[in-house]
């Protein structure tokens, strides 16, 4: 297959003090065709992704009776099993390659959701058996971006990684909008059938990955030679003057030196901010229309499915456009790290305003009409979308600190940024609970969860302003140094 060259495969990048400078031609944008398919298929992946984390949000509400203790547990189990896997899955996409680890992870958790049929019919009053299943589904999961992070830094130049993560994480909007309205109709021929689509399409992905993508450029039979050298190139020129990269042993990582890094340290703090929201709204949001204005699940017309998905609709559009307007900053001479917190404070500083207005008495209080019910679906919305420019913050932050540690940087920040999905659940579970032992309570116990949300956004804001860097950074030099002077210690002490 021949693939024509354009102009951008010139692409020439260069980051000094935090900023970038591009060839005048350059455009932040994903514009060669192989690095397109490659962030069309990672997008698909995601969409796969949280269509098995978001379809127990509304499954739960058919399996469970409305108020059983099981209920936040089975919310919370993914997030266990998420947690734990993401550190490893970094080191193992360096030993395996990305394409290795996100192929095994991808089966794992299409059979395991899969599995949450049999487990749960198994014993429906105490469903200890799903409990566990979704626990595996997380850990699985838990491998994707670690996996992805590292097919990312071989595919696609820094100059492109806003505009590629972001297209790529807005499978989470599509794959959430999928699982929010498709599920009540799912559930009206039996909610089986939630789980056998959810598993479905992640078998059907895995085909497609295994035909279309290599663990490298180098290694892909179809890819012009012009898009490949501008590949190798761009990847070349970022990790000029550190040592060559090759495999490590566990121990050889510098593990040490990142968490002493206090931009590393921001970026985890900001992270774990923004996962407690956009968690919360996951989890709770079915349950929060629910409860607080009845609406009737037992219909699949209840518009149960749209008012639950109508935040990721307008999510998967603010997270396209805000990696093109950072990639656009950044060619317009902006510095990096200035477009960094720019697009953080925005979607934090967003989050924190609607979900505090969605707290407040004049939406608690005002009953369970219709009127009162768009107003929260607009707030809600408002919130989880405005917070979709937070991304092209924080999270492209993990490959501007190392090049190099990337995977290894996201795999800790996910696996920290996972604790609010327990954390949240479990805590505004208890919170909650106060509204079947006193319904006159709902209205405060819903303005205490969404307060403590816009509280911890409010948080990774400023932690973020205030901390942040764009610069590369060497931690195997710093591990070195720090080696040196020790043994300089010893060497001089008695």
């Amino acid at each position: 297959m021949e693939v024509d060259d354009v102009d951008d495969d010139k692409l020439l990048f260069s980051q000094e003090n935090g900023s970038q400078k591009q060839d005048e031609t350059a455009l932040p944008s994903i514009s060669n065709r192989w690095r397109m398919i490659l962030v069309v298929t990672l997008c698909f992946c995601n969409i796969s992704l949280y269509l098995s984390r978001a379809n127990m949000s509304i499954a739960v509400l058919y399996m469970l009776e409305d108020g059983s203790p099981w209920q936040k547990w089975v919310l919370a189990a993914f997030y266990f099993g998420y947690m734990s896997s993401q550190v490893l899955a970094g080191w193992a996409a360096s030993k395996w390659g990305g394409k290795t680890v996100l192929t095994v992870a991808v089966i794992v958790w299409s059979i395991s959701t899969l599995l949450c049929v049999p487990a749960f019919r198994a014993n429906e009053r105490n469903p200890i058996l799903l409990v566990l299943c979704r626990v595996m589904v997380g850990l699985a999961e838990g491998c994707n971006y670690p996996a992805q992070c590292k097919l990312v830094s071989k595919w696609i130049s820094n100059s492109q990684q806003s505009t590629a993560w972001t297209c790529i994480t807005a499978g989470e909007s599509v794959g959430t909008m999928l699982a929010m309205v498709s599920s009540p109709y799912l559930a009206s021929i039996g909610w089986e059938s939630i789980f056998y689509s959810s598993a479905a399409v992640g078998v059907v992905w895995i085909v497609a990955f295994t035909v279309l993508i290599t663990q490298t450029p180098e290694a892909h039979p179809w890819i012009s030679e012009g898009e490949r050298g501008a590949i190798i190139d761009s990847r070349l020129q970022l990790l000029e003057g550190e040592e060559e990269e090759g495999f490590q042993t566990l121990c050889e990582v510098p593990w040490l030196e990142f968490f002493r890094d206090r931009a590393f340290q921001g970026t985890l703090v900001s992270h774990f901010c923004y996962n407690y929201q956009s968690y919360l709204a996951l989890s709770l949001g079915p349950d929060f229309f629910t409860t607080k204005f009845d609406v009737d699940i037992s219909k699949p017309d209840s518009g149960l499915g749209f008012y639950a998905c109508l935040p990721y609709v307008c999510l998967f559009v603010t997270s396209c456009l805000s990696g093109v307007i950072a990639d656009y900053m950044c060619s317009m001479g902006w510095s990096l790290i200035h477009v960094r917190k720019i697009m953080n404070s925005v979607g934090l500083l967003s989050c924190a305003l609607f979900y505090g207005l969605l707290g407040a008495p004049f939406v608690q209080d005002s009953g369970s009409g219709h009127g009162s019910l768009m107003q929260a679906v607009a707030l809600l919305t408002l919130g989880v979308a405005l917070g979709g420019f937070a991304p092209a913050g924080y999270w492209s932050n993990y490959h501007d600190l190392s090049a190099r540690y990337g995977p290894h940087l996201l795999g800790i920040g996910n696996s920290v940024a996972t604790l609010p999905g327990i954390l949240g659940n479990i805590i505004s579970g208890v919170i909650l609970d106060r509204i079947h032992a006193s319904p006159e309570s709902q209205g405060q116990a819903w303005s205490l969860v969404f307060g403590i949300t816009a509280g911890f956004a409010t948080l990774g804001a400023v932690v973020f302003m205030l901390t942040a860097s764009a610069e590369q950074i060497d931690f195997d030099k710093r591990k070195r140094q720090r080696l040196a002077a020790r043994q300089g210690r010893h060497a001089t002490s008695p």
